[in-house]
């Protein structure tokens, strides 16, 4: 069995104790290195992590050679939104103003007239969730 070892692993130690983590997949990849440096073995935490069989020994590469950084998600991952940055930018804008002031009934702006909003002026249904993204997001 092939062994996989992380390299300058004091270093790795410091950047994991200073690393403010928010993004669930890089928690994981963080996770999987602190229980390879205390000692679990790779299947051991390939297992318990449910990972591919080669996911381990490709983040302890990523580490050895670019640092830990290298595990975060890169930009430009992920489904491309429905809106494009000029309609969010309109929307930013409109939630400036009372929903009444553009035809929507309502003194304040929920995701429930925003999504009207939307839906009217973009011809866009978004998800609810999406709706109060956007709301928490302009608001």
């Amino acid at each position: 069995m092939k062994t996989i070892g992380l390299k300058n692993l004091e270093l790795v130690k410091e950047e994991l104790v200073k690393t403010n983590v928010s993004n669930a997949r890089f928690k994981k990849r963080l996770n999987a290195l602190q229980m390879l440096i205390s000692g679990l073995s790779k299947q051991e935490i390939t297992k318990r992590l449910k990972l591919g069989k080669n996911t381990l020994t490709k983040w302890v590469k990523k580490v050895n050679e670019n640092g830990i950084e290298d595990l975060k998600e890169k930009a430009g991952r992920g489904r491309v939104g429905v809106l494009d940055i000029n309609q969010l930018n309109m929307i930013d804008e409109s939630l400036k103003k009372k929903p009444q002031e553009l035809g929507i009934l309502g003194n304040k702006w929920t995701g429930k007239n925003l999504s009207l909003y939307i839906e009217r002026e973009f011809k866009v249904k978004l998800r609810k969730s999406r709706v109060y993204e956007i709301l928490q997001k302009y608001k």
